[in-house]
């Protein structure tokens, strides 16, 4: 897998420098911050912002000068990169990845992928966290790009499980998405985005090996839109087409996809295109019927045991929603602490799971061994999980396999 991942990097050529794009409200987490930017020697700063002065200059923007003092010269980058809408698109995206990777995660995120690609870098012995990324993107932009994009899948929380409809005796082998898979996507998806009014030729597809899976980064336009900008008490109308990012999960594993996008609409274009372009039929990917929450009744509490998994000490049932009749117009929700240990500690408690009607949603607390703290998680029915961290879906996932409530 390593070794198909850094052929892909090689194929895929300089657009990977991009990252995803960032909306119209921008602003940087750590670099207006006085203290953060003092953590940056200016020499780091100069070099790396030398590589933007022909843009800066033609937006009339002046970088400090080098006989300024300390203090003046960190408090005019601040100003400067407090207003990131007036800075060349290429800078924001190079500054949104080393700002996003200027932490102690982001450090190690950035080590890891130093040592897989490679990289040789001579890092300075006494580098911060904000240096460190600052030096890498000086040595492979890419890279940093990259990373960051990694690091930013790790966030996205919701996805919707679309599992292959054809019988087991008829279904193909795994397939193993390439490059050339990724370019496909893009031409079948950008007609229909047109169609649709996000835009001409504004699809680009990324695609990403992650532990065992297949992640396709799909940028598209949005309907073009307005908004208002003032400047020295003037007011504009901005006119422009924002750029939306959706994400499409492969896993040959279970042979399905798993997909975070806005609309239902979009959803359906991915699953019939991904059919296509992986299994050569856009009904390939039909079932949407992957969880269940029946154990909850048919169990109870021992439904929620880790069963010896390794990483998971604890499972809690925090609220549960249940929906009566055919359209589902009449729904209960019971949410505690612990629903199942409120329920046992209060003989005047029903049962938290009734016998009659549809368990359609549960929220969970999970306790993992390396976390002080417990994570959500949520199962609504038929097919969507929402974890607080996607990187934790791995284990999640192995739990509800083994508990009965993956189908």
């Amino acid at each position: 897998m390593q070794s198909e991942e850094c052929r892909m990097k090689n194929e895929e050529g300089s657009h990977l420098s991009r990252i995803t794009h960032y909306p119209m409200k921008v602003k940087f987490k750590r670099f207006t911050r006085l203290k953060t930017l003092k953590q940056i020697r200016r020499e780091w700063l100069d070099r790396f912002f030398a590589g933007f002065e022909p843009e800066l200059r033609s937006r009339n923007v002046c970088l400090p000068a080098s006989a300024v003092d300390d203090e003046t010269y960190f408090a005019m980058f601040a100003r400067l990169l407090s207003s990131p809408e007036d800075l060349p698109d290429a800078l924001n995206e190079a500054l949104f990845a080393i700002d996003g990777l200027a932490c102690a995660k982001g450090q190690e995120e950035l080590e890891r992928a130093i040592a897989h690609a490679g990289l040789a870098v001579d890092f300075s012995p006494d580098s911060t966290s904000a240096e460190l990324a600052l030096q890498v993107w000086l040595s492979d932009p890419v890279l940093v790009a990259r990373t960051y994009n990694r690091q930013r899948f790790r966030r996205l929380s919701a996805f919707e499980h679309f599992g292959c409809s054809l019988p087991a005796g008829e279904r193909r082998a795994p397939t193993q998405p390439t490059p050339a898979i990724a370019d496909q996507l893009a031409l079948a998806l950008d007609p229909w985005f047109a169609r649709h009014h996000r835009g001409q030729n504004t699809t680009r597809v990324e695609l990403y090996p992650l532990n065992g899976e297949y992640w396709f980064l799909i940028r598209h336009g949005d309907t073009f839109s307005r908004t208002p900008k003032v400047d020295a008490q003037r007011t504009e109308i901005l006119h422009f087409r924002p750029e939306r990012d959706d994400v499409v999960v492969y896993s040959p594993e279970h042979d399905e996809l798993r997909i975070n996008a806005r609309t239902k609409s979009e959803r359906g274009l991915y699953v019939r295109q991904l059919g296509v372009c992986l299994h050569g039929r856009d009904d390939y990917f039909g079932v949407s019927w992957t969880y269940t929450l029946e154990p909850l009744r048919l169990e109870g509490v021992s439904a929620l045991e880790p069963n010896g998994i390794a990483g998971i000490d604890k499972v809690v049932l925090r609220e549960v929603e249940i929906a009566w009749n055919a359209n589902g117009r009449e729904v209960l929700t019971r949410a505690a602490d612990d629903l199942f240990q409120n329920a046992s500690d209060d003989a005047g408690v029903a049962g938290p799971i009734p016998q009659d009607g549809s368990l359609c949603r549960a929220a969970f607390d999970f306790h993992f061994a390396d976390q002080p703290q417990p994570r959500p998680v949520q199962i609504r029915v038929p097919n969507m999980i929402k974890l607080g961290r996607h990187c934790d879906l791995q284990l999640v996932d192995r739990w509800l396999c083994e508990r009965g409530f993956r189908r």
